[in-house]
């Protein structure tokens, strides 16, 4: 309604997946798409449909290129409680702290 227009950046997948970990998020495509008129970033962490959970480093990846083009990070982490035992959810805002 506010006329944006969404542009995505499709994760990377390894040659021999074995688990949804294997997704990787290219931080250099990402900051490739910001323009000038990019006002946010959105983040759905686990990852609905691949169950992704974003590492540590990806999420403060995602986090310095926000802060470099003063972006809006909207985080949504509905599904942070699907998370199998093992593993840790990192929230975003709790990685961008760092």
């Amino acid at each position: 309604m506010a006329g944006g227009v969404p542009i995505s950046v499709v994760m990377e997948l390894s040659k021999n997946p074995k688990t949804s970990g294997d997704y990787k998020l290219d931080l250099n495509k990402i900051e490739s798409k910001i323009t000038k008129k990019t006002k946010m970033l959105v983040l759905n962490n686990p990852h609905n449909p691949t169950g992704k959970l974003f590492t540590r480093k990806e999420l403060e990846g995602l986090a310095e290129i926000a802060k470099k083009h003063d972006l809006i990070v909207i985080a949504d982490e509905v599904y942070e409680w699907h998370v199998y035992p093992g593993h840790e959810m990192i929230r975003f805002g709790k990685a961008s702290m760092m």
